[in-house]
């Protein structure tokens, strides 16, 4: 918002601030300011349970991004509005929203913005959270190979071991191995190859590797040997971290089933409502749509249809469904797709830059055509979220057999 973004905003909402209208404002300001200082410290809620009280606390894991959406959702609660057990879903979709968003590396640019702008407009339930929360199938994926974000809130909800003092995250395979560390007691690590090596290297900060370890247990651990390790994993009081004393080794294929199983307790915590359309309970949104690789087979007949905003488009494949698209959103909106692609360094530019595949759009501007399919659907997915238009658009898949 720049550096007097709030003040400007604040000048243009109350211009003229006079003695009447202010006693009414003011009272209002106060309460969200009471609401504000719950959110900052959830122990001062005293007008809720315990349980939404630590669901306030696991969603300021996340920062102050929610802020903007959470106070008006507390005080409507407060205000009898919506009741407890609203409140507490609408806080656990938004920790999982955010969670599965970055697991995925989703983008989560005005994110709060847009959820504001859809509880003012329609109300409750917030249905949007639903809509842009990935996919079992994207998280399960993700979690397989990237870094586990806020790991210790995410391994403390997974076991939910009560008050043990300080937790740490241990690396069970470290960071930093000796020479000498071994995940089966024979094999030492200077011995690994470099393949081998960048293989261990990669799944270090996945959730499969991760686990938390009582502070003086996990000063012990440092980076001895997995065997070495054992006596400290069956000393913790964390269900996870001791069932790793009955494993006989840390290996690769270990860590991916270990990783599986934490998978299906993450993805019972941070649910994701199945998002049906009435008519027809197959369509897909099109931020689940999963990428693939290259020109993949069968990729020009993927489709039966696409629905966009209640539109039903004959569309067969990705490369169709990218030039209906943007070629929509110029219709309507050309300033906005202008600034994406300024931003995005495309695939809307003033001349053909590259000799490839070019469409002409009005106001002598041209699509870039000459993307893989992956790629243009990363372009859909992105600029659909960009706008706030993500919910707008789903797909049909073919049964087809190519």
């Amino acid at each position: 918002m720049g550096e007097h973004g709030v003040y400007d905003v604040f000048k243009k909402e109350f211009p003229r601030p006079r003695f009447e209208s202010l006693t009414k404002q003011a009272a209002e300001w106060k309460s969200y300011s009471e609401v504000y200082r719950i959110l900052l410290d959830p122990a001062r809620a005293g007008d809720a349970d315990e349980e939404v009280r630590r669901q306030l606390r696991y969603i300021n894991t996340f920062g102050a991004a929610m802020y903007p959406l959470l106070l008006g959702v507390y005080r409507d609660y407060q205000r009898g509005v919506i009741d407890r057990g609203v409140v507490l879903e609408i806080l656990e979709q938004l920790q999982s929203l955010f969670l599965r968003k970055m697991v995925v590396g989703a983008s989560r640019d005005h994110l709060a913005a847009q959820l504001c702008r859809k509880r003012r407009q329609y109300g409750y339930p917030i249905d949007a959270i639903v809509r842009r929360a990935p996919s079992d199938e994207r998280v399960r994926e993700a979690l397989k190979y990237r870094p586990l974000p806020h790991a210790g809130y995410v391994l403390h909800r997974i076991d939910e071991p009560g008050e043990l003092g300080e937790l740490e995250i241990e690396h069970i395979f470290p960071q930093f191995p000796t020479p000498t560390w071994s995940g089966d007691g024979t094999r030492l690590w200077h011995a690994f190859s470099e393949v081998e090596r960048a293989k261990f290297r990669e799944i270090l900060p996945t959730m499969g590797n991760l686990a938390l370890l009582e502070q003086p247990l996990n000063a012990a651990a440092s980076n001895r040997p997995f065997n070495n390790k054992k006596d400290c994993y069956q000393k913790s009081k964390v269900p996870s971290t001791k069932a790793l004393a009955e494993e006989p080794v840390w290996d690769l294929q270990t860590i991916a089933e270990r990783t599986q199983e934490l998978t299906d307790r993450f993805l019972k915590i941070w649910k994701r409502r199945r998002v049906d359309d009435p008519d027809d309970p197959d369509l897909v949104p099109i931020l689940d749509a999963p990428k693939k690789p290259g020109w993949y087979p069968g990729w020009e007949k993927e489709f039966e249809y696409a629905v966009f905003k209640g539109e039903v488009w004959e569309v067969r494949n990705l490369k169709t469904l990218f030039n209906r698209v943007f070629k929509r959103l110029w219709d309507t909106i050309p300033t906005a797709v202008l600034a994406y692609s300024a931003s995005d360094h495309g695939p809307v530019f003033t001349t053909e830059k590259w000799q490839s595949q070019w469409d002409a759009l009005p106001g002598s501007h041209y699509l870039f055509m000459g993307l893989f399919p992956q790629y243009m659907l990363a372009e859909i997915q992105a600029i659909l979220d960009d706008l706030d238009m993500a919910d707008n658009l789903f797909v049909k898949y073919s049964t087809e057999e190519d």
